[in-house]
């Protein structure tokens, strides 16, 4: 999984090239209708599993692992969106809601950028990035309070997962889909969090695994992949759907 996913042309925010820059609100969130998974960070685990499955993947380097939100079927369309291109789903995921912004790490320095393909810009109307002095208005303001606390999440999320294969409770996983009228389907490369191998890990682990909250995490994982059956039937009807009409 690509780490910039939908950010097309990422570059750094300066007071004087963007200085007359404005954000205009988006219509739709089209944009994302090829997106079928996008990364999620611990403090959003329980909001993201009342609506859909949250699964792990191997990152790109292949050491570390990836929580994220499965939002279709590989290769498939995004099954949170409507023909308008309008969010269905209870909550949206941290990773799409900082858009167009983003962290750029260089070491100990996080510079904040944007993606000026973002069609969101414009220099008519909208809300502005700098005020008349050159400082960041309220807007770009708030977007920086929410890289940072995203950022944050990013580091505890990254130790949480580092836990989980300390502790080798992971497991890879192909979740086949049976549906009852005979079509299937199989997601595969997602990694889940074993039952077996959860109950053998000792006490004093699991009390603080329970304590910091990474137990939450894990049962609200475990719970969300209930929706694997929804989202796969959802994903089919949709495949089944673009064929007829072609």
């Amino acid at each position: 999984m690509s780490s910039l996913l939908f950010y097309k042309n990422v570059v750094a925010l300066d007071r004087e090239q963007h200085r007359n820059l404005r954000v205009r609100p988006l219509p739709n969130l089209s944009f994302l209708s090829d997106i079928t998974a996008v990364p999620v960070v611990v403090g959003e685990f329980a909001d993201i599993a009342r609506q859909g499955p949250v699964g792990f993947l191997r990152s790109s380097e292949g050491s570390g692992l990836i929580p994220v939100a499965l939002m279709g079927l590989p290769e498939g369309r995004n099954l949170y969106l409507d023909a308008d291109g309008k969010w269905t789903g209870s909550y949206i995921p941290a990773f799409i809601r900082r858009y167009p912004f983003l962290f750029s790490e260089d070491g100990e320095r996080m510079t904040v950028c944007i993606d000026r393909d973002f069609i969101g810009f414009n220099e008519v109307e909208g809300e502005p990035l700098f005020d008349p002095s050159g400082e960041p208005a309220a807007f770009t303001k708030n977007a920086i309070n929410l890289l940072s606390e995203y950022q944050r999440q990013v580091a505890m999320t990254q130790a949480f997962t580092k836990r989980l294969q300390e502790a080798d409770v992971l497991q890879d996983s192909a979740a086949e889909v049976r549906l009852e009228d005979g079509r299937s389907t199989t997601i595969n490369g997602m990694l889940t969090v074993d039952d077996a191998k959860l109950r053998a890990i000792p006490e004093t682990t699991l009390k603080t695994w329970f304590d910091g909250g990474d137990l939450g995490c894990i049962y609200a994982h475990r719970i969300s992949l209930g929706h694997l059956v929804d989202l796969c039937r959802r994903g089919l009807n949709a495949q089944a759907a673009a064929a007829s009409a072609a």
